[in-house]
């Protein structure tokens, strides 16, 4: 009773001849049943699967006793874990076999591998088909979107791009949501039903203190953002304003009428032309008399100004000038050059402070770089010989190198009735066969056992499918074999059968594929991208790497974009200097470029700022800083 058993499935091969009786069961229990788990059957490990977080599959035989499938059965085509506890490794036999590999865990990896290789890994969530390539297991598909090459262009519904900014759904130039974008600098923008704009930090170009100012138009505001204004305390108006204490200079003209005056001489010295006294520090002055040389400096001294010049120290000079102090470094630190470049062979430079670094294509007499194209003839060719493992010997001979192999005879024996007198040239004989001795039949004993009678059958019974009508003179017989009966095969089935498509990975012309175990799609075309491609695109392919979108209208990309009535969110910064913008109280209409609160507002004309209240303009800013009270202001207050 012989079966033998194929190299990749360990499907059973009864010998022709033998496993009588038996037939049936060793092809259900060695053939149909790893067929089954080879094409559907699904291996379910768990934690508990695993000893050290390791498992090692293996072919396993059946027989006409048993299928021998186990928990360690390598030739199902599924493997299946869930419930890890630990990132594990499977070690699959080193034969052509593809697995199905399902990581149903929610956060640990399992690798699969041959003997002694690193194998692949299959992510926790991630579906694979790995596949031995003759080293170790590669993997051929997954459920995740990777190495993929070239860009997706815009027309088959990618970016046309390989990078992104920022997060969540793709953004179309119809109508889209932004989520606190950063704007950059737009070309162009219309804000007409934006809200919400700082004033503070959302408008360039304003001078210090002029937000705060539009935000709270007090006259403490106003102040702070005039940068030449003069005096302290409320606005004043033309008509009937409350001065205290102004300093009112030399007015053109007049009418001091209902002014009270003081003696006028108790506050002064000296002639209308200028002080006579030294003005102290206490009233605003230096409280030095001299006038200061080039480059003089009046330095606090805690009770006063000490007047002084800069030393120089060292690898400094001063220059004092009027008006002016120049300081210069006399001792600047000078830089490096390069001045030559050489090369180590087979590194080669043309020297010089701008080399040409250079090294040639290796070769049989060239030291250097190795090419592609030798790198795969190298790759190709057959791995290292050794003796005994992919190198036969005989008579501890290795039969690789030149010349011949010489096999000789040293000693050869002999097994009854055979018998050898031994050595290098023995002599082989064997006795007849008598009574008492086993032998040669001679010529003698031929001719007297021919001559005897013949014995007589007298039952002969037949074992399914062969069938026998019993008795001394039966009919032996066989059914054909059917889809429902054992039996021989008929010439008819032999040649149905033998037309059939050979074992193998073949592509059909219209057929579905099904899950091939490798393939290069270069030359493929008429892919439908909505139900030919799973995974998600990433930005590195020209996909957007994520799998929703806001808007509508074409695809949106980071420099130079036109959006079309996108609602922003609250952008985390951006540069608004080309958009236009509504009257920038948000609620009410007015004009581009200006600015509105309650009763004051500030419009650009001419290259100036104008400050209104109500109609009427109260000051004007120009670029310089220099702010100016209008004649026609109408003054508040009381005279």
């Amino acid at each position: 009773m012989t079966v033998l058993y194929t190299t990749n499935l360990a499907l059973g091969q009864p010998v022709t001849g033998t496993e009588s009786g038996t037939w049936g069961d060793d092809v259900n229990n060695a053939v149909t049943s790893y067929l089954d788990i080879a094409i559907s059957g699904s291996l379910a490990l768990t934690s508990a699967s695993f000893t050290a977080n390791a498992l090692t599959l293996a072919n396993t035989n059946g027989n006409s006793s048993a299928t021998n499938i186990g928990a360690t059965t390598a030739q199902y085509y599924v493997l299946r874990l869930s419930s890890l506890a630990a990132n594990v490794t499977i070690t699959a036999p080193s034969v052509s076999k593809t697995y199905l590999v399902v990581n149903a865990d929610a956060t640990y990896s399992a690798t699969i591998k041959a003997s002694a290789q690193t194998g692949i890994s299959v992510a926790a969530g991630e579906r694979a088909t790995v596949y031995y390539n003759g080293t170790d297991y590669i993997k051929v598909t997954s459920s995740v979107v990777s190495n993929l090459t070239g860009v997706l262009p815009v027309a088959n519904g990618g970016t046309g791009v390989t990078t992104s900014t920022g997060t969540g759904n793709t953004v179309l130039s119809t109508s889209p949501t932004l989520v606190t974008p950063a704007l950059g600098t737009p070309s162009s923008a219309t804000l007409t039903n934006a809200t919400g704009l700082p004033i503070s930090t959302g408008v360039a170009g304003l001078g210090t203190g002029v937000a705060t100012f539009l935000a709270t138009p007090s006259s403490a505001n106003l102040a702070a953002a005039l940068t030449d204004e003069t005096g302290t305390g409320a606005n004043v108006f033309a008509t009937s304003p409350t001065l205290v204490t102004p300093l009112l200079g030399t007015p053109t003209s007049g009418n001091l009428t209902n002014c009270t005056f003081p003696t006028l001489n108790q506050n002064t010295n000296g002639t209308a032309a200028g002080l006579s006294v030294t003005l102290a520090v206490a009233s605003g002055g230096t409280g030095l008399t001299s006038t200061p040389a080039n480059g003089a400096l009046d330095i606090g001294n805690g009770s006063g100004f000490t007047r002084t010049t800069l030393s120089a120290g060292t690898g400094i000079s001063i220059t004092n000038a009027s008006g002016a102090i120049t300081v210069t470094n006399t001792s600047p630190s000078s830089g490096g050059t390069v001045t030559s470049v050489t090369g180590t062979a087979p590194v080669v430079s043309s020297g010089g402070n701008t080399p040409a670094i250079s090294m040639a294509a290796a070769t049989t007499s060239v030291n250097g770089y190795l090419t592609s194209t030798d790198w795969n003839t190298f790759n190709g060719k057959q791995a290292a010989l050794v003796s005994g493992t992919n190198i036969k010997t005989v008579n501890s001979t290795t039969l690789l190198g030149s010349g011949d192999v010489s096999v000789g005879v040293t000693s050869v024996t002999g097994t009854a009735p055979v018998v050898s007198s031994g050595g290098a040239t023995p002599a082989i004989s064997m006795a007849a066969a008598s009574t008492s001795a086993n032998g040669y039949l001679t010529s003698t004993d031929w001719n007297t056992f021919n001559g005897k009678g013949s014995g007589t059958v007298t039952s002969v019974t037949g074992t399914a499918p062969v069938v026998s009508s019993g008795g001394t003179a039966p009919a032996i017989s066989m059914a054909a074999a059917s889809t429902s009966a054992n039996g021989y095969l008929t010439s008819t089935d032999w040649n149905t059968f033998n037309g059939k498509q050979a074992a193998g990975s073949y592509v059909t012309v219209g057929g579905a594929l099904g899950t091939p175990s490798s393939g290069t799609a270069t030359n493929l075309t008429g892919l439908p991208l909505s139900t030919g491609v799973t995974g998600t695109l990433p930005v590195a392919n020209g996909g957007t790497g994520v799998t929703s979108s806001t808007g509508s209208g074409n695809t949106v990309l980071s420099t130079s974009p036109t959006l079309v009535t996108p609602a922003l969110g609250t952008p985390s910064s951006g540069t608004l200097t080309n958009c236009t913008f509504p009257t920038l109280n948000q609620n009410t209409t007015g004009s581009a470029g200006s600015v509105a609160t309650t009763n004051f507002s500030i419009v650009e004309s001419g290259g100036k700022l104008y400050f209104k209240y109500g109609a009427t303009n109260i000051a004007s800013l120009d670029s310089s800083g220099n702010f100016i009270a209008l004649a026609n202001v109408t003054a508040y207050g009381t005279p």
